[in-house]
């Protein structure tokens, strides 16, 4: 069989894949495989709604907390600044993520 097309897109031609025959799994088998493949795609389906639902509530938490501040329902004055650490500034710059933090300026100290 010669192969067709350029290098690096070798294909196979039409006239090989008419005159082949390929065996397929009879349609109990069939059904087993995919029995099998919906038993395991189940498990990873599970973990990303329990992920997603985690991230909701996480920003259902983060909506409650700003509201919270903005009301004044909680005081932030006494809590301290924290800057991110460097690694994760990094990582964060690397994702494209950098356009979240608002500028590189130096954190205003509150007076105490």
């Amino acid at each position: 069989m010669a192969m067709t097309g350029a290098a690096g897109q070798q294909r196979v031609p039409g006239s090989f894949l008419k005159e082949s025959t390929f065996g397929l799994p009879g349609p109990r088998e069939q059904l087993e495989i995919l029995e099998f493949i919906r038993a395991e795609t189940a498990k990873t389906d599970q973990t990303i709604e329990k992920a997603q639902k985690e991230i909701e509530l996480v920003r259902e938490y983060r909506e409650r907390l700003i509201a919270d501040v903005v009301t004044g329902k909680l005081d932030v004055r006494d809590v301290p600044v924290e800057l991110p650490a460097e690694d994760m500034v990094e990582d964060l710059e690397e994702e494209g993520a950098d356009d979240l933090m608002e500028d590189d300026s130096e954190p205003e100290e509150v007076e105490e």
